[in-house]
């Protein structure tokens, strides 16, 4: 199973992969950070499932273990600092201390840092939480025989013919066979780190981003619940993709969820709400909305590379789930549905294309008509289908926003606005069923 992700984390990464750069000012990390995304600007992450049984598997549950040792053993220090000096030990004092600590010792020296430093990350994390949260809990200690996550930075990775040969701790090492995206290469001068969790194996790698397109046509995207997305191009193609695939997950999953609690709530008397159980459909629901996902933003990307589309629009939904109020299941669509999560595998699919994502403000576009710029909000008929009651202009909801959302960034940007005076050809509909993205019959989506 092959999975490839976005790595947006420059702060994190950069602190976790080059310490040193930790006792800098925020300013000085900033401006290193700036420097390098010039060069690399974009991390991704291919994952891998390792193989049931064998040695390497048993060797790498055992080191999880002993990072499971490291990360109780170090907690118990920071908590003991806490209750005498009310101070929080720093990453480089629990290197200090930790340094020829046993179980420390029987890892790689890099792979213990990283314990060490997610530790002090999580305490630090927690500091700032109890200055608004007086209830905070620091962080908890791990189970004696839990498998920790275990990182593997660049110094204890070695990339040989498409394997790479993880040390656990000198003289031992174990392998691990990986497939990326066509055109991409793992080197041993582009691989940041390796972590292994949960059976997966998570290799986050440095590619170079393209020159961003300096010629073509602008797409706009209205982003919603029924229909994920809906584009409208300046040449007037409009395509709707309808988000009923993905509903129907979490619609699965929310009932399976629910069943299972509430036997779970039953059987403990109410004690316990929670269950391994749960937590693996949880995990289920997550693989295949992002699966989804993928596949959706895909076909959007294919279709910009196609169209010769330089520049992507966006609405800008953030805050959106705040100040809302609405029935029980309009606010679980809203609440499950992951605007941020769509709109970053958009994004690094397009900057791998050369093309820029870009978000405007998306004040009114639901509202306003595309054709004359009349505000009502009662020109939204019903929730798929726009009519303004000034000029009886008729319209898809959505394209209507999509066309809006393309004027607003046109005139923005001091662009003619041309082919986005309201008049688009008949939008295909794109629905995924479960492996690509199919065309069904529009008919049923126009209006709906």
């Amino acid at each position: 199973m092959f999975q490839f992700t976005p790595f947006y984390a420059f702060n994190a990464l950069f602190k976790m992969s080059y310490p040193s750069i930790y006792r800098w000012d925020t300013a000085d990390i900033k401006l290193y950070i700036t420097k390098a995304i010039l060069i690399y600007k974009m991390y991704l992450t291919t994952r891998v499932k390792i193989a049931e049984g064998g040695e390497e598997r048993e060797a790498l549950r055992e080191a999880g273990n002993i990072c499971t040792k490291i990360w109780n053993k170090a907690n118990y220090y920071c908590r003991e600092q806490w209750e005498q000096t009310g101070k929080i030990p720093s990453y480089y004092e629990l290197q200090r201390v930790f340094k020829d600590d046993f179980w420390c010792r029987k890892l790689h020296s890099h792979t213990a840092q990283a314990v060490l430093h997610k530790l002090a990350e999580s305490y630090q994390s927690w500091y700032k939480l109890k200055k608004t949260d007086p209830k905070a809990h620091p962080p908890g200690f791990r189970k004696k025989n839990s498998i920790s996550t275990i990182a593997f930075t660049n110094f204890a990775v070695r990339v040989e013919d498409h394997r790479l040969r993880l040390t656990l701790t000198k003289g031992k090492h174990i392998w691990l066979d990986y497939q990326v995206q066509p055109g991409v290469e793992i080197t041993q001068g582009n691989i940041v780190r390796v972590e292994i969790t949960n059976g997966y194996s998570n290799i986050v790698y440095r590619v170079e981003e393209p020159e961003p397109k300096k010629k073509g046509q602008v797409m706009a995207i209205d982003l919603g619940i029924i229909n994920t997305a809906t584009t409208v191009k300046e040449d007037g193609e409009a395509k709707i993709y309808s988000g009923k695939g993905v509903l129907s997950i979490q619609r699965y999953f929310n009932k399976e969820i629910a069943k299972l609690q509430s036997i779970v709530m039953n059987q403990s008397g109410g004690k316990k709400k929670w269950s391994r159980q749960l937590s693996e459909l949880s995990r289920k629901r997550r693989r295949q909305i992002k699966h989804a996902l993928h596949a959706l933003t895909r076909s959007i990307v294919e279709d910009c590379v196609k169209s010769n589309v330089k520049e992507v629009v966006i609405g800008d939904l953030r805050n959106i789930r705040k100040g809302k109020r609405w029935n029980k299941k309009s606010s679980q669509k809203l609440h499950a549905w992951g605007f941020k999560q769509f709109t970053e595998l958009l994004r690094y699919k397009l900057a791998l294309e050369g093309i820029r994502l870009v978000t405007v403000n998306e004040k009114s576009t639901s509202k306003m008509c595309s054709r004359c710029g009349y505000v009502d909000r009662y020109n939204r008929k019903k929730r798929g289908w726009f009519k303004c009651r000034k000029c009886g202009y008729e319209e898809n909801a959505d394209i209507n926003a999509a066309i809006n959302i393309l004027k607003k960034y046109l005139h923005q940007t001091g662009r003619p606005v041309e082919g986005s005076s309201g008049v688009v050809n008949a939008p295909r509909v794109i629905r995924w069923d479960g492996n690509i993205p199919s065309e069904p019959d529009a008919r049923q989506f126009i209006g709906g």
